[in-house]
């Protein structure tokens, strides 16, 4: 019987990249860290493309919540300052009085 040998060459085309997008790739690892709830580093994946994007996500993290502590930290201060404005409000009906009884001196004076 005559038998065709297979082709050493495959015929379709792969992609030298995974199939698999970053995302699906760090699917599990980013369901793990959202239940475990930890700060602690994640493991370095087997994708160096992967590791730099991590790596500057991290970066990106630390960057907001420096945002988010000057932020509240402002909101702090106009808080207070909204107090000392709100106070300085309040007397004024009394140095109004006050000025007024006070100029109505000095045009007797003079």
């Amino acid at each position: 019987k005559f038998q065709k040998n297979p082709d050493p060459l495959p015929q379709t085309y792969e992609a030298p990249i995974p199939k698999k997008s970053v995302y699906d790739r760090n699917k599990k690892q980013r369901m793990m860290q959202k239940y475990n709830q930890s700060d602690k580093i994640m493991e370095k994946s087997e994708y160096k493309a992967d590791d730099v994007f991590n790596d500057k996500l991290d970066e990106l993290l630390k960057g907001v919540k420096q945002i988010g502590q000057m932020t509240e930290a402002t909101v702090q201060e106009l808080e207070e300052q909204n107090e000392l404005i709100d106070n300085i409000g309040d007397k004024m009906p009394v140095l109004d009085v006050e000025m007024k009884r006070q100029r109505d001196v000095m045009r007797r004076i003079t």
